[in-house]
């Protein structure tokens, strides 16, 4: 495995084994992570102990949720186009165009009557000099 592919699994791996501690913390669920890497070497990471997870997975036999990679990328795809669907059918909105902070309209470029009244020349804009 070049270097650079073995950092980004690396990083990944323990990003995932993190996840999956907070998973298993914060929802108060069994977690059994296996991870082969592209050189058929073993990670494991379970919040129990790894053989009664497994055991209860081999044993499981309700209906129940299960995903490959083909599956998440045709999610992606779909979600991915209704949100272009949702955008292209969504009229702009004048708020849209807020300064950072959400008060006030962004200012165009040229403004002259708002300049000359800052500095205080209260002129007719409209009459002839």
């Amino acid at each position: 495995m070049p270097a650079r592919l073995q950092v980004t699994f690396t990083k990944r791996k323990f990003g995932l084994m993190k996840k999956a501690y907070e998973l298993s913390v914060l929802c108060d669920c069994e977690i059994a992570l296996i991870i082969f890497n592209s050189s058929n070497k073993l990670f494991q990471y379970a919040s129990t102990d790894m053989d009664k997870v497994l055991l209860k997975y081999t044993e499981y036999n309700e209906p129940h949720e299960s995903r490959t990679n083909s599956d998440i990328v045709e999610q992606l795809t779909v979600s991915s186009w209704r949100a272009d669907r949702a955008l292209d059918a969504k009229p702009a909105r004048p708020d849209k165009f807020l300064s950072g902070r959400g008060q006030q309209p962004t200012k165009g470029i040229y403004q002259p009557k708002s300049r000359a009244q800052a500095r205080g020349q209260e002129e007719d804009w409209g009459a002839k000099a």
